[in-house]
């Protein structure tokens, strides 16, 4: 059974709080939309037709010349959401820090990995190599925890106890950064 509309905005408050703080409490207008009641668009918001975005999504996404497309549809993951709207504007920022900076994100540096994103109690670093440090930072910029990765393969970052929120993870060696953003959920 649907919760009623006062129920929906308190749970969107308290759950928005537990990112931002306890301004979210004090919002100034909370609207709802059923998209699925919407006759235009009939669910999920997307003009293509269905099987166009899996096989040729990545079309889409490459760049042609100095051209870099960002959009919901050019998503590798939840196309035709917000959610892919976000992480295909973050994939075109870390494709375009390069050229436009000369510094290397290391998005794409081979053995990199951080997952699971989100997580709940602790999320596992992969490295290539020796010599990396990991840094975690609350959205406020105070550090977290910092260790150094001493072997090969995966190390686990334990954060059970810390609060649930966004972290961000920077994992250097020398002048090589880089820098996700994780979400932990309990």
């Amino acid at each position: 059974m649907m919760q009623p509309a006062a129920t929906r905005e308190q749970t969107a408050k308290d759950e928005i709080e537990s990112f931002f703080g306890a301004a979210a409490q004090s919002n100034i207008d909370y609207v709802e939309t059923d998209w699925s009641t919407e006759t235009t668009i009939s669910g999920c918001i997307s003009p293509l037709p269905v099987g166009v975005l899996t096989s040729y999504g990545s079309a889409l996404r490459a760049p042609e010349g100095n051209i870099h497309w960002a959009g919901t549809e050019t998503s590798e993951i939840w196309m035709g959401y917000m959610d892919g709207a976000i992480r295909s504007g973050d994939r075109v920022a870390q494709e375009i820090i390069p050229l436009t900076t000369g510094v290397d994100s290391l998005l794409n540096e081979v053995g990199i990995k951080i997952f699971p994103n989100p997580f709940v109690d602790y999320f596992t670093v992969e490295v290539p190599s020796e010599g990396w440090t990991v840094s975690v930072r609350d959205m406020q910029g105070r550090l977290i925890k910092e260790r150094a990765v001493t072997s090969l393969g995966n190390t686990q970052i334990k954060m059970k106890g810390q609060a649930k929120g966004i972290y961000l993870v920077n994992i250097q060696n020398g002048s090589k950064v880089r820098s996700v953003k994780i979400a932990k959920t309990k």
